[in-house]
């Protein structure tokens, strides 16, 4: 498994794509690489820091949420185990980007982590893109471990509305938890057995 990820490193960097430390043959070499610009194209010495491309329907907009505050970390975290467990194989797309964006709103509100974190509407679509089809992919993720979903006062844990709020009061948006530890098991078997 070493050797196949040092040799896609290599081959990255040698598409412009990573940024390795020193040359071949210097002791760590592969800590600490840097993802560079998806372009492919060579900046000098000056590294362009990782982004998410916009797709070609918001190009020039800018739909992006606004820059991380102080303090709040700017790369999105991964855990390990979605790769290692095979959970990146099994998982829908669909799954993906939903858990994706929980775990970037985790990184931008840590604060808020703890009590869940929820995305509107229209801070789904602008920010994320994602239509509603997309996001009740949330069903699976909690079936599956990977993510927990809170309850709510008017909201039964299966997200139906229970009872509409009277007045001027909003219904409260659905509360999520990544679970730490959620993709330590094997992807295949816990994805198998949950849908059997």
């Amino acid at each position: 498994m070493m050797r196949q990820l040092t040799r896609a490193l290599t081959l990255l960097a040698k598409n412009d794509l990573v940024h390795l430390r020193g040359r071949a043959g210097v002791a760590g070499r592969f800590e600490k690489f840097q993802l560079l610009d998806e372009s492919g194209i060579a900046h000098g010495w000056s590294f362009n820091r990782y982004e998410i491309p916009a797709s070609d329907g918001v190009m020039g907009q800018d739909f992006r949420p606004p820059a991380s505050k102080a303090g709040v970390a700017e790369t999105l975290q991964v855990p390990a185990s979605f790769f290692l467990q095979g959970w990146v194989h099994v998982l829908s797309a669909a799954e993906i980007a939903t858990y994706l964006m929980l775990r970037e709103m985790e990184t931008r509100y840590p604060e808020r982590s703890k009590s869940g974190v929820f995305v509107n509407e229209p801070t789904r679509k602008a920010w994320y893109s994602l239509n509603r089809d997309v996001y009740e992919s949330h069903q699976q993720l909690a079936q599956y471990g990977v993510i927990e979903r809170l309850e709510t006062a008017n909201r039964g844990l299966d997200g139906k509305i229970r009872r509409q709020p009277t007045g001027t009061t909003f219904l409260e948006a659905l509360r999520f938890r990544t679970l730490q530890g959620g993709f330590d098991r094997p992807a295949l078997k816990t994805v198998t057995a949950a849908l059997s």
